[in-house]
């Protein structure tokens, strides 16, 4: 079963830097743990996002860390923030830890008997681009109280 999965995970992971190689994209890639990290320049930063493939749960791990820190006495505040922002979108989710601070965006999918295609890790990369893209700042504003809470969901329709 193990090296069934490891097969499968060589597949898929070959799929991803094949589509990472047809866009032309700079990327780190580390075979033995079958992940990938590369930067995308949005409209104010860089998107960092990393993915990897979990072997043994045969699934896709997509992750984007903010490059922002939330004082403690704003994660509150923020943990509501992303607990809302999470019913409004419809791929992936914001996490926030809330011991250090780190807020990010995370996806997921399995590839378990299936036949992964490019456009799996197109729409991943587009969907964390999109929403860390689009919510960073207003992240921003919120943790610098620019903006309340609820001026921050007026924000995001």
């Amino acid at each position: 079963m193990e090296n069934d999965n490891v097969v499968q995970a060589s597949k898929v992971f070959g799929t991803l830097c094949s589509y990472l190689d047809d866009l032309k994209w700079h990327y780190e890639k580390n075979e033995e743990s079958f992940s990938v990290k590369f930067d995308v320049r949005g409209k104010d930063l860089d998107v960092s996002i990393v993915i990897r493939l979990n072997t043994d749960l045969q699934i896709v791990y997509l992750s984007s860390v903010l490059p922002l820190h939330v004082p403690e006495d704003r994660v509150l505040e923020l943990a509501l923030a992303v607990n809302g922002l999470n019913t409004m979108i419809t791929g992936g989710y914001f996490l926030i830890d809330c011991f250090d601070g780190e807020l990010e965006f995370r996806m997921t999918t399995s590839y378990a008997d299936s036949v992964v295609g490019k456009e799996l890790f197109g729409y991943m990369i587009s969907t964390a681009f999109e929403n860390v893209d689009r919510y960073n700042d207003r992240f921003v504003f919120l943790i610098k109280e620019v903006v309340s809470l609820r001026d921050f969901f007026r924000l995001t329709d």
